[in-house]
């Protein structure tokens, strides 16, 4: 399929927040709005983000109506959700109807966000191939308080000077090979949230696994949960063709009810990912967990033999 490529470094463009999922705690935006006034960045909140509406940060249709608007703005060049909880796959009909993302097409710009926001990432790769960032929101409490590293991670992607191949940052995290690789995997990554990629089949907008390295990550869904997530994407047939699979964090905030559950994890894995003769590597540190770096979704990237995952390629291209 072809692939979107932004142009251009986004730290000289203005950031749009916005809210497509949860209600946004108004008191984490302070210190977020913070750094970025240190990165010299100018910032735009929609209203939107101070609404709410049951669970969700307002109506689908105010929620939408942000993106759609972040999206036509020539001044804007990033668009970073404030957080995840629930409501993205809500959006996805009213998103058609407006034409998001022809509008992104004609000026594409990167989009952050995770947990949640899995689905907008994989809605905007199955329609343009738009390469996106699952990293960090500012909604969110972490965000006030990043480690240094992840402070210039998150500049150097924006500004389109992530290194790549043997110096990418990825090749600094100590993952474990769950299946070894026999040899270097190369495809595009993507993937998200576990629950948000279920969640996406048998719609219009499921994505093509083909030829991909999977990225999956989860919090607070015990292993039996997982194990059916899995089996469904087996039994629907999207795991076949897979380069290989990347697995973040999985273990927060679950409530193991009894202790062989801790256990489980491995043997789930291997069930479903042995049989296709690819690597798996483990232990990323993204997801929900206490470390939550950032990952470029939707680029290029290699396992390597050794079981290194390396960047080939860069959501922005400076």
């Amino acid at each position: 399929m072809h692939r979107t490529t932004i142009h251009g470094n986004r730290l000289e463009r203005m950031i749009g927040i916005a809210a497509a999922s949860s209600v946004v705690n108004q008191k984490n935006l302070p210190a977020s709005l913070h750094r970025f006034a240190r990165w010299g960045v100018p910032v735009a909140v929609a209203d939107q983000v101070r609404m709410a509406k049951r669970y969700m940060a307002g109506p689908d249709e105010a929620r939408a109506s942000a993106l759609h608007a972040f999206a036509r703005d020539p001044f804007v060049g990033t668009i970073w959700c404030a957080r995840g909880g629930y409501g993205t796959t809500r959006l996805f009909p009213l998103l058609e109807k407006m034409g998001t993302a022809k509008a992104l097409a004609k000026n594409p710009k990167l989009l952050i966000g995770y947990s949640d926001v899995t689905g907008l990432h994989l809605y905007f790769y199955h329609k343009l191939g738009l390469p996106s960032l699952h990293s960090v929101m500012p909604g969110t409490t972490r965000f006030g308080t990043l480690p240094p590293r992840v402070d210039k991670l998150l500049r150097a992607t924006l500004a389109g000077e992530l290194t790549l191949g043997k110096k990418s940052h990825t090749a600094d995290w100590a993952v474990r090979k769950l299946i070894a690789p026999r040899r270097d995997a190369e495809g595009v990554i993507l993937g998200g949230n576990l629950t948000l990629l279920v969640n996406m089949v048998g719609t219009p907008w499921q994505p093509d696994l083909n030829g991909k390295i999977l990225f999956l990550e989860d919090c607070a869904e015990r292993p039996y949960k997982v194990d059916r997530m899995l089996t469904l994407l087996a039994n629907a047939g999207m795991l076949k063709g897979l380069r290989g699979v990347l697995l973040g964090d999985f273990e927060t905030d679950v409530v193991y009810e009894e202790k062989a559950e801790r256990k489980y994890w491995r043997e789930i894995f291997l069930e479903r990912f042995e049989p296709l003769g690819i690597p798996v590597l483990e232990n990323l540190p993204v997801g929900h967990g206490a470390k939550n770096e950032p990952l470029p979704l939707g680029v290029r990237a290699v396992i390597t033999k050794s079981g290194k995952l390396l960047l080939l390629e860069q959501p922005v291209r400076a």
